[in-house]
């Protein structure tokens, strides 16, 4: 059985103050911060995207 990952809002006075997310969605937000902000990497794959 596959588990539907959720992301909860947490909030202040019902506004949105923090999110609450699994290891797995955190661990994979932060890969793609790293592949992003890789030079190198990303001109090896601009000319896929296009």
């Amino acid at each position: 059985m596959k588990h539907q990952q959720e992301i909860v809002a947490i909030t202040r006075d019902g506004i949105p103050s923090a999110v609450l997310l699994s290891m797995d969605q955190f661990q994979g937000l932060i890969e793609t911060i790293e592949i992003l902000s890789d030079q190198k990497t990303m001109q090896g794959l601009r000319p896929s995207l296009r």
